[in-house]
C-alpha cells in the first residue's frame, strides 16, 4: 500500500508495518481517517499511528483472503471474501451471510457498494448480484434479468441511486426497474472486461478495462473540464482536428495491422456511425452529416481498438 502527499511517495508493507500481506484488494477511509484495507491475510486498520489485523484466527471473519470492503452510514464495515461471503462488523460483533444461512448467490464476493437508503449491493463470481436491505434480498442475474454476465468485479452507485455493474461483458446500469447494458457492440466501450468503476461529482462514469485501458462517460456529456487522452496516438492519428466535412483516420505504417473497422461515438455513448470490412491503413470519412460537437472515434485494427477525440464544427 502506498500514500502521495504531492510530493512524497511513502509505501507501506508487511515488512516495515503491521499490514498482514502484501496483496491489498480494497481500501476504504472511514470518519475518523482510519483506513481499512483488504489483503489476503485478513483486513486491517490503520489510524496512522497503530495498526489492527483482523483474521478467522482472532476475530469473527470468515476467511482470509478478503477482497471488498464498504462502510454503511453508521461507519459499520461491510466485507467480502473470497470464498466465504458477507461478514458485518460493527466495532464488536461479527455476522456472516453465506449461502447456507442468508440469500446471497455465491460465497465468492468481488463487489460491494451501498446505496444513500442503506440497501447493500453485492456482487460476486458465478451468482450475478444480490440487493439486501437488512432483511430482504433480491438476486439479480443474467438469467433473470438483463446483467450481461453473472461474474461481477465492480459495482458503483450514482447520486440518483442508479447501479453501475461492471462484468465480464460489458457494463450495466440499473435504475430500479430497467436495464441498459454498454458493451463493444452497442457503444464507445473499448473493452467488455470491467474490472473496476468510480463516479466524480459531474456522474462521469470512469471505467477500468482488462485489456481496453479506461474510459469516461456520462450520458448527460462529458463535462468540459473532463480531459479525454487518447488512446496510444503513435498507433493511430485523426485528421484534421477540428474536422468539417470530412476526416482521415491513419495508422502507423510501422504497425502491422490494418484497419478493419471506424465507428464514431457521441460523448453520450451513442454510436452514430460505423464503416466495416476495411482493409486499409487510411480510411476517410464523411462526417458533413453529424451534428458539431465532440466524438471518440473507435478504431479496431489486429486485436487492438484505439480511441481518439475528435471535434466536429459546421
Amino acid at each position: 500500500m502506498a500514500t502521495y502527499d504531492d510530493t512524497d511517495w511513502t509505501v507501506y508493507d508487511k515488512d516495515n508495518s503491521g499490514l498482514p500481506d502484501n496483496v491489498v484488494s480494497s481500501i476504504v477511509i472511514d470518519n475518523t481517517g482510519t483506513k481499512w484495507i483488504c489483503t489476503g491475510a485478513g483486513i486491517a486498520s490503520f489510524d496512522g499511528n497503530n495498526w489492527a489485523v483482523y483474521n478467522t484466527e482472532n476475530s469473527g471473519l470468515p476467511d482470509n483472503y478478503t477482497q471488498v470492503v464498504a462502510l454503511d452510514n453508521a461507519g459499520n464495515k461491510w466485507i467480502g471474501t473470497s470464498d466465504e461471503g458477507l461478514a458485518f462488523f460493527d466495532g464488536v460483533n461479527w455476522t456472516v451471510y453465506n449461502k447456507e444461512n442468508s440469500g446471497i448467490p455465491d460465497n465468492k464476493v468481488y463487489a460491494l457498494a451501498i446505496d444513500s437508503t442503506g440497501v447493500k449491493w453485492i456482487g460476486t463470481e458465478n451468482g450475478g448480484i444480490a440487493s439486501f436491505n437488512g432483511t430482504n434480498w433480491i438476486v439479480y442475474n443474467k438469467w433473470n434479468s438483463e446483467l450481461p454476465d453473472n461474474y461481477v468485479n465492480s459495482i458503483a452507485v450514482d447520486d440518483k441511486g442508479i447501479i453501475w455493474v461492471g462484468t465480464l461483458e460489458g457494463m450495466a446500469s440499473f435504475n430500479g426497474s430497467s436495464w441498459t447494458v454498454y458493451n463493444v457492440e452497442n457503444s464507445g466501450f473499448p473493452g467488455n472486461q470491467v474490472e473496476v468503476i468510480t463516479i466524480d461529482k459531474s456522474g462521469t462514469k470512469w471505467i477500468g478495462t482488462r485489456d481496453g485501458g479506461m474510459a469516461a462517460f456520462n450520458e448527460n456529456g462529458i463535462p468540459s473540464e473532463v480531459v479525454i487522452m487518447p488512446s496510444k496516438p503513435e498507433r493511430v492519428v485523426v485528421y484534421p482536428n477540428p474536422a468539417v466535412n470530412s476526416v482521415t483516420v491513419t495508422i502507423s505504417h510501422e504497425y502491422k495491422h490494418r484497419i478493419t473497422s471506424v465507428e464514431l461515438i457521441s460523448i453520450a455513448g451513442e454510436r452514430v456511425m460505423k464503416l466495416f470490412g476495411l482493409n486499409n491503413i487510411h480510411v476517410r470519412i464523411n462526417v458533413s452529416s453529424l451534428p458539431a460537437g465532440l466524438y471518440l472515434v473507435k478504431t479496431y485494427a489486429g486485436e487492438n481498438i484505439y480511441i481518439n477525440k475528435l471535434i466536429i464544427k459546421n
